[in-house]
């Protein structure tokens, strides 16, 4: 007679989370099809032009906001590039969509907590599935 032990599932690494979590958060984003800041010029040298890329309001190193909707936008590369460059062109732009979004984000920086990157899958799991 011979036992054998059905091995456990590995839970898995953090890292392996993340890199799941910003797949599926990026698609989201990006499915948005257009660039938003689109027909924004108030002091643009260039047209929107380019892919469009999963951009961040607060620099996605804070892991607590960096899967939020809240946080996101898509942009052409050229508006990426432009506002990466022109960080107050960005806040005016940010504050010009929703005034309250810039200090959302800061007060949920509060929050030093663990990021729930499994949280943020099954989110963007369900939102894929309601399109």
């Amino acid at each position: 007679l011979v036992l054998r032990r059905t091995p456990l599932k590995k839970k898995p690494k953090a890292k392996t989370l993340l890199a799941k979590a910003d797949e599926l958060a990026g698609a989201a984003c990006r499915a948005k099809g257009v660039c938003e800041a689109a027909g924004w010029a108030k002091a643009k040298p260039k047209a929107c032009g380019g892919v469009i890329c999963w951009c961040h309001v607060k620099s996605r190193n804070h892991k607590t906001i960096r899967h939020s909707p809240l946080n996101c936008f898509a942009l052409c590369t050229a508006c990426h590039h432009y506002f990466t460059e022109n960080p107050d062109q960005w806040y005016l732009f940010v504050r010009g969509q929703d005034p309250n979004r810039w200090e959302t984000l800061n007060i949920l920086l509060q929050d030093r907590s663990k990021p729930d990157y499994q949280y943020w899958i099954e989110f963007y799991k369900k939102q894929k599935e309601a399109v």
